[in-house]
C-alpha cells in the first residue's frame, strides 16, 4: 500500500511521535511506501521525516498546494493523528479514505482532559454539548479564560462533526472506543488497537532497589502525584519502614510534589524526563509502577514500558488502563472511590509479598510480549487495507 501519515507537527519529546517511529518503521520493512504530512517540525532531530519516501510541509496558507502534492503521490489511504487544523483532515477526506487515530478525547471534550478539578479531581463521564459550557468553570475543566472555553467548544464541535468522515477510526482501549461511540461515531468504523512497549532495551540494572516505587510522566494534578506520595507514606506506616519513590518526568507541579514528600518525610528522586537506554536504567530500580491517574487515561502506556522491564504495576481502575492491567495477573487495579488509602494498601501488600511480585512480574513480561508493535502493525494493516478497498 501506499500509505500517508498526516501529523500536525514533529517533536521527538513526543508520545505520538514515538508511536509514529515505530509504526512506520514495521510498516517500511513490510515494504509499503510511506509519505509524511505534517505542519511542521519542532525537532531537526526526528527520525520520522527520514522513514517516508515522500514528505510534504503544509504551511501557512499552502494547503491546496499540499493537497496537490499529495495528490501527485497518489495515496491508497490516509493514516491522521494529532491534527489541530482541522481543514487538513477535510481537504484530505474530500480526496481520499482516512483512518483517523484519535489520541486523546478529541471531539469529546472542550478541554481534552474529560475531569474535574473542583471541588476534587475527578473523571467526567458526560457526553460533549452545550451544558458542558456551563460546567466548564465551576467545576474547573479546562484552562479558566473564555476565549479558551470557545476556542474549544467550537474545536470539539468541529472534529466530532469529522467523525462520519472517516471511513475507520483507531482507538487504543475499549474504553476510548465507547467514548468515540456515544459521540457519534458509527461502532462498526471503531478498531481498538491496543498500543505496545516503547522500549525495547535491556535493563542494565541487576537488583531491585527494595521498597522503592516509580512513577512516570507528566507532573500535574490530573496525574495523580499528590496522591501518590500520600499513599506511600501510609504503606510506609503501614509496613513500618520507609518506603522511596523514583519519579521520572516534569510538570508545573513537580516543585509541589517535592514540598508534599519532604512535609511527609517520603523519599524521593526527581530524575526528569528519562529517553532511550536511560528509561531502562531508571525504571528497573524500582520494584513497582504505581500509576495514581486521577483522570481517564486513553490507555496508559507507561504500564507497558515497564511491564518490559518486569514491573507489576498498581493503578486506580479509570480510562483504558483495564486495556494492558488485569487485577491479580499483571498488577492491582484500585477503586478510584478508595483513594490514597487504597493506593497504599496495594503497595503495602507487594512491596510485603516477595512471591506475589515475582507472579505478577511474570505476568508483566507475558503482558508486554502480547501487547507488541508487530501485533499492532498487523491489525492497523487490515484497518488500512479496508479503508483503501
Amino acid at each position: 500500500m501506499r500509505i500517508l501519515f498526516a501529523q500536525d507537527s514533529i517533536d521527538t519529546d513526543g508520545g505520538v511521535e514515538t508511536y509514529l517511529l515505530s509504526v512506520m518503521t514495521e510498516l517500511r520493512h513490510r515494504g509499503h511506501q510511506l509519505a509524511l504530512a505534517h505542519c511542521g517540525i519542532r525537532s531537526r532531530r526526528s527520525l520520522i521525516p527520514s522513514i517516508a519516501h515522500a514528505v510534504v510541509e503544509i504551511g501557512t496558507g499552502t494547503l491546496a498546494a499540499a493537497v496537490e502534492a499529495i495528490g501527485g503521490w497518489k495515496p491508497d489511504v490516509c493514516y491522521s493523528h494529532n491534527m489541530a487544523t482541522l481543514e487538513v483532515d477535510r481537504a484530505m477526506t474530500d480526496r481520499w479514505p482516512v483512518v483517523k487515530m484519535l489520541h486523546g478525547f478529541f471531539g469529546t471534550c472542550i478541554s481534552g482532559l474529560k475531569m474535574h478539578a473542583w471541588p476534587s479531581a475527578v473523571a467526567c463521564h458526560r457526553t460533549c454539548g452545550p451544558a458542558c459550557l456551563a460546567l466548564y468553570v465551576p467545576r474547573r475543566c479546562g484552562q479558566l479564560s473564555p476565549s479558551a472555553l470557545l476556542r474549544g467548544y467550537v474545536w470539539a464541535g468541529q472534529q466530532r462533526a469529522l467523525f462520519g468522515s472517516y471511513r475507520s477510526i483507531v482507538v487504543a482501549s475499549r474504553f476510548m472506543g465507547d467514548e468515540v461511540s456515544k459521540h457519534g461515531a458509527g461502532g462498526d468504523r471503531i478498531h481498538v488497537l491496543p498500543l505496545f512497549p516503547t522500549i525495547t532495551e535491556s535493563s542494565t540494572s541487576t537488583d531491585k532497589e527494595p521498597d522503592t516505587v516509580l512513577f512516570g510522566g507528566r507532573m500535574t494534578q490530573l496525574k495523580g502525584g499528590g496522591v501518590l506520595i500520600g499513599a506511600v507514606a501510609r504503606a510506609s506506616r503501614t509496613l513500618g519502614r520507609q518506603v522511596r519513590v523514583i519519579m521520572a518526568g516534569d510538570g508545573p507541579d513537580k516543585e509541589t510534589w517535592r514540598g508534599l514528600a519532604q512535609a511527609a518525610q517520603v523519599p524521593i528522586e526527581l530524575t526528569g524526563w528519562v529517553t532511550g537506554a536511560d528509561r531502562a536504567r531508571v525504571y528497573s530500580r524500582a520494584a513497582v509502577l504505581v500509576v495514581p491517574s486521577l483522570w481517564p487515561e486513553p490507555f496508559g502506556l507507561i504500564g507497558l514500558d515497564a511491564a518490559t522491564l518486569g514491573l507489576p504495576a498498581i493503578a486506580f481502575d479509570v480510562g483504558g488502563i483495564r486495556e494492558w492491567l488485569t487485577d491479580g495477573v499483571n498488577g492491582r487495579l484500585v477503586d478510584p472511590a478508595l483513594g490514597e488509602k487504597g493506593l497504599a494498601s496495594a503497595i503495602a501488600e507487594l512491596l510485603d509479598n516477595a512471591d506475589l511480585r515475582a507472579r505478577l512480574s511474570r505476568g508483566s513480561l507475558a503482558t508486554a510480549t502480547r501487547l507488541s508493535v508487530a501485533t499492532h502493525v498487523t491489525a492497523l494493516e487490515r484497518v488500512l487495507q479496508g479503508a483503501a478497498a
